[in-house]
């Protein structure tokens, strides 16, 4: 009995094991980068494969183009980029077709960052102009509906979602030189998470593997690649 036991054990660990290997093979074979690339005299959005393959620009002007985000199932990316004579938020296809204009301010708007469920953005925002005020804050995915989820007198930015969606790591120079904060993902319950005389910048939330999403339709595989679709 014992042996029919630990049999049996074996050959479901070993289907386990098969079938995650399969989806990992196929997943990093669907792995893509984004990056920025200066190689064509200004800042453009490039994507290449994992293993640094198949190189392609997919922004192409003479304005500077920044900060890439995938969308949680791969087919989107944001962006931000100067071509309308200040940085706003951009959303393109994945292949680089459809580049459309999210936002619409006076100022500066930057960092740009999709919400797991893909519902939401949250960036950051000069708000007024005077370079001293950057806030966080929110959108829906087609830019309507912005509500601000900081206000203080200096620097908060750098957004960064929680891979649950509950919450926003950002970077803030409230208390005299730049530290890592965390808040509620409506803005409350912001607290420091370091404390020291030198700069703590760009926070980015590791996505567990095979970690699922509150709607049980997403997959995180590799979190710092990206997501895709299950």
């Amino acid at each position: 009995m014992q042996r029919r036991y630990n049999l049996a054990h074996f050959i479901l660990a070993s289907v386990v094991v098969l079938g995650l290997t399969s989806l990992m093979v196929v997943v990093d074979a669907r792995a893509r980068i984004a990056f920025v690339s200066e190689r064509d005299r200004n800042s453009e959005i490039y994507v290449m494969d994992a293993d640094g393959k198949n190189q392609q620009r997919l922004t192409n002007n003479p304005h500077d183009d920044w900060f890439p985000s995938w969308s949680p199932d791969g087919k989107k990316i944001l962006f931000y980029s100067e071509r309308d004579g200040n940085p706003e938020i951009y959303v393109m296809d994945a292949d680089g077709k459809n580049q459309q204009r999210l936002t619409n301010n006076p100022h500066d708007d930057r960092f740009p960052s999709w919400s797991p469920d893909g519902e939401h953005i949250t960036l950051a925002s000069d708000g007024k102009g005077d370079f001293e005020n950057f806030e966080v804050y929110v959108m829906d995915a087609d830019g309507k509906n912005r509500r601000r989820l900081t206000n203080n007198r200096r620097y908060d930015w750098y957004p960064s979602w929680s891979p649950d969606g509950k919450r926003i790591a950002f970077v803030s120079e409230r208390d005299g030189n730049p530290e890592i904060y965390v808040m509620d993902a409506d803005g409350k319950n912001q607290r420091r998470l370091t404390n020291n005389r030198h700069s703590d910048i760009a926070p980015t939330w590791f996505g567990p593997a095979f970690s699922i999403s509150p709607t049980g339709k997403i997959l995180t595989i590799w979190g710092w690649f990206k997501q895709v679709v299950q």
